[in-house]
């Protein structure tokens, strides 16, 4: 977004090797079956061809041979179909091959038998030329996608220059809405003293600029030009300048800095631009319009699961993959791999941290830090202890982290990257989760203690200058910054996930034995008669394993599917427990259930995963208007060039 400032933490290391697997293969659910059998006979065609047996051709590069099949490389490099069946002399067309290193022609062999790719930032460059020498557009766009998906402040300006040496017209383009959308954070950067008039053209004229004023495209202007020595850039000012929007100015930085300009002055067309904005009333907004700022909340929905997609080899398969939901084009899209071991996962701001092992019974304080916006890998300071199967949650922007077999509580402040202790729970528990409710409440909920799972809740209240507000959900409390328990959820959870949405904590998910979700309604937050205060009352027909509040809506989140939860205050009613399917528990008592049907609560279901998930959750988080520019730029192109 325009607000953020350039990402310069310490504590962060830039990640030498990135690596993505793609896979050209569908995989919707109806087809899941033909693409197993699809999968398992090019597996067999690709050992064939590694072995040399029934191989009717060999492709050799210096001292490297590949031996292959004819009908292969024809069905799907069109590289080859030119040179079997083709009029050109065949000597020709293979003297083109000589500039393939033998290492990426081995990667997209293994492609065409194999229909799968792994992309590193060390052989992108080398995919990308090779495929487009081979004919091969699939994997070119799936490369061009990678680099935009790549792009930052760092990686920019070798990108840039790489398409424009290369003719890569896309890849280009991609680079220059890459500009627009995070003008300010790189005018510092080697990357803005390298673009051409060209470039400068075309991003000063966008109506798609993100400043925070017209005032910061002037003084851009004049900062490209100072970084020339020479005159050829000045040169460039009359026709560069007629492209800031000098109306949108104030008339103070109008008179005082844009008219006493020395370059400006030295043009008697500029200055007769300025004179006349000077003399007019006003600005006719019908007639100039302020550019379109992506400053909207350009706030996703996202999951982060373990996939279980058998195109990922054993030693190359990511601990965890992240997708983004894409309301423009609604799709999910792939964000990144997170080869991090984390358990859990939080987001605050730009960055997703990532806590605890994923191993069951392994304990770490490692902090891993994944920027989202410079697609950096780093790590914060350790926690002040070994932990594993905790809960973590962001409160005013900084994170709670609680249990894991013990007690305690610490808390991260992101912008000073320090730890604090917090005051202990009241239990011991570990498979919690952890609720923030109005900047000002943390409560625990359930977790697995002494042997079992526990329905146990407590609630923490900051110790802040304001008095707590009055709210019938939490017990009185003779101190703040303190664990105090809360009214017991109904059935004992462990491994489960919950969310603060619209006045009401729901929660979902957990052991095996639970069945369905549940949800606690203060007193004060409830205008409705049936619904219990107080209490916590059972969503029989509600079940998910992982739940979220994104756009003023609940998302129920599956391993394999999401749905969004579109029901209104007035559907919603209530249900006498006799009247419902309840799980059998001698425990429970009676009392009033929410039925959430067909009949009290409409469903729209999302589009399926890239991936499917053995485990996954889900949560929002802010990414720049211009990322998904990028993917619909890049699928513009991938469909032209497969028509």
């Amino acid at each position: 977004p325009g607000s953020s400032q350039p990402f310069q933490r310490e504590h962060l290391q830039a990640q030498n090797t990135r690596m993505s697997s793609v896979s050209f293969l569908s995989t919707s659910l109806g087809e899941r079956n033909e693409v197993d059998r699809y999968e398992d006979i090019s597996t067999k065609l690709s050992e064939l061809r590694k072995s040399g047996q029934l191989c009717d051709c060999v492709i050799a590069i210096g001292d490297v041979n590949f031996p292959a099949h004819k009908a292969i490389l024809v069905e799907r490099i069109p590289f080859f179909t030119e040179v079997f069946f083709g009029e050109k002399p065949t000597t020709n067309l293979l003297h083109v091959l000589k500039k393939i290193k033998p290492r990426i022609l081995e990667t997209l062999l293994l492609f065409a038998y194999e229909r799968s790719i792994a992309f590193t930032d060390e052989n992108i460059y080398d995919l990308v030329l090779a495929a487009r020498t081979l004919g091969m557009e699939d994997v070119k766009m799936a490369c061009i996608r990678y680099l935009c998906q790549r792009l930052n402040r760092d990686t920019v300006i070798k990108t840039i220059a790489f398409a424009r040496n290369n003719q890569l017209t896309e890849l280009l383009e991609a680079c220059r809405l890459f500009f627009w959308g995070s003008f300010e954070n790189i005018l510092d950067t080697e990357a803005f003293r390298l673009l051409t008039a060209e470039d400068m053209q075309r991003i000063l004229g966008s109506e798609r600029l993100n400043v925070t004023d017209e005032s910061v495209a002037f003084r851009s202007l004049l900062a490209w030009i100072s970084y020339d020595a020479g005159e050829a850039r000045r040169d460039w000012f009359p026709r560069l300048f007629p492209l800031i929007r000098l109306p949108l100015f104030s008339r103070n930085f109008l008179e005082s800095t844009v008219a006493q300009n020395e370059i400006c002055q030295a043009d008697e067309t500029c200055m007769r631009l300025v004179d006349s904005v000077k003399r007019s009333a006003g600005v006719d907004e019908s007639a100039l319009q302020e550019r379109r700022f992506w400053r909207d909340d350009a706030s996703v929905l996202f999951v982060i699961g373990q996939p279980v997609r058998r195109k990922y080899t054993n030693d190359q398969r990511p601990k965890y993959v992240m997708e983004v939901y894409d309301r423009r084009l609604k799709k999910w899209e792939v964000f990144d791999q997170l080869l991090s071991g984390a358990q859990i996962f939080v987001v605050v701001n730009e960055n997703i941290y990532g806590f605890g092992s994923c191993k069951p019974g392994e304990e770490t304080d490692t902090v891993n830090v994944f920027n989202i916006l410079e697609r950096r890998v780093g790590r914060a300071t350790p926690m002040h202890r070994a932990r594993c199967s905790m809960a973590a949650v962001v409160l005013k922007q900084r994170i709670f982290v609680c249990g894991g077999k013990d007690t305690s509580c610490e808390i991260f402040d992101p912008l000073t990257d320090t730890w604090t202790l917090g005051p202990n729970m009241t239990s011991e528990v570990m498979d919690h989760c952890l609720v923030a409710i109005s900047d000002r409440h943390v409560v625990t909920l359930g977790g697995y203690s002494y042997f079992s799972p526990r329905k146990w809740v407590e609630v923490m209240t900051l110790n802040t200058s304001q008095a707590a507000e009055a709210a019938d959900w939490f017990p009185a409390r003779t101190s703040v910054d303190g664990w105090q328990l809360m009214p017991h959820m109904l059935m004992p959870r462990s491994g489960h996930s919950a969310c603060f949405f619209r006045g009401r904590i729901i929660v979902v998910g957990g052991n095996s034995e639970v069945s369905c979700a549940e949800m606690f309604v203060s007193g004060v937050d409830s205008e409705e008669d049936w619904v219990p205060r107080g209490q916590w009352t059972l969503l029989p027909l509600f079940t998910a394993t992982s739940v979220t509040a994104y756009a003023g809506r609940l998302f129920s989140i599956d391993t394999n599917e999401v749905k969004c939860c579109l029901f209104s205050e007035s559907k919603m009613k209530g249900m006498d427990e006799e009247e419902c399917k309840l799980p059998e528990r001698e425990d429970l008592p009676k009392l009033k259930s929410l039925a959430l049907a067909n009949k009290s609560i409409d469903w729209k279901f999302l589009p399926p995963f890239v991936n499917s998930y053995k485990h996954i959750k889900g949560g929002t988080l802010v990414l720049p208007d211009y990322y998904f520019d990028y993917l619909s730029f890049c699928e513009v192109f991938s469909h032209s060039a497969s028509a």
